[in-house]
């Protein structure tokens, strides 16, 4: 029996307040290019979320946009760059430009005209409430992997427990360190995968925002509460 054979009205409930949950953190943000260019955007408060055969999918408007960079690139890259943000959630959004709106330009001085301090300053308080915010979105999640000689991919689910150390380095790097995780096998070929790599799969999740998940105390199957 496959995974969305047994998808139900309470998972439905689920994956909209998943959904919902995750606008709410990724409503406002800022964004850094690889090549320096950085703008923040405010998505609309009339977001639609809409679940079909376990897929999430959301449409709302982009208000706000202001360049804190120069940045050569137009609203619609600047849209694309904020469906990726969504993309890391497997959540499908449709962002509207309305035409009315109005990009704050940067107004300082172009790359070539200053050069990059690298030495930024940390604030702790805000790397705390990031972490914490990233961990209750991605405590729970599936996990999906294909390998080439595998028919299908093996699927999971699994559940971080609420209680959880939280840790800032020096460097302003962020660690958390889950009490509890549990994972449910979907499906046989999850059998094929060792715990390493069921681990790394989740761990690849919040490297995408710069967390590190310590899960060095689960080191095999046994480690698990299963369900």
């Amino acid at each position: 029996m496959k995974f969305i054979d047994t998808f139900n009205e309470d998972d439905k409930k689920r994956l909209t307040k998943k959904a919902k949950l995750i606008y709410s953190v990724l409503k406002k943000g800022t964004i850094t290019r690889s090549d320096g260019v950085k703008f923040s955007y405010e998505l609309g408060d009339n977001m639609v979320p809409s679940v079909v055969d376990g897929e999430i999918y959301l449409f709302a408007f982009i208000t706000k946009i202001i360049e804190r960079t120069y940045c050569p690139i137009n609203e619609i890259a600047m849209s694309d760059l904020i469906m990726k943000k969504f993309d890391q959630f497997d959540i499908k959004v449709d962002l509207q430009i309305p035409k009315s709106i109005e990009i704050v330009k940067y107004k300082g001085k172009k790359p070539w005209e200053e050069q990059i301090d690298l030495n930024e300053n940390h604030d702790e308080d805000k790397l705390l409430k990031k972490g914490k915010a990233v961990y209750t979105v991605l405590k729970s999640g599936k996990i999906k992997y294909q390998r080439d000689e595998d028919n299908e991919p093996a699927r999971l689910t699994y559940t971080l427990s609420d209680k959880r150390d939280i840790f800032i380095s020096e460097e302003g790097g962020i660690w958390i360190t889950p009490k509890k995780i549990k994972v449910r096998e979907e499906n046989k070929e999850c059998l094929k995968m060792s715990a390493g790599r069921v681990q790394d799969l989740i761990k690849e999740k919040f490297e995408r925002f710069n967390i590190s998940l310590n899960l060095r105390n689960f080191n095999s199957r046994e480690d698990w509460d299963t369900w």
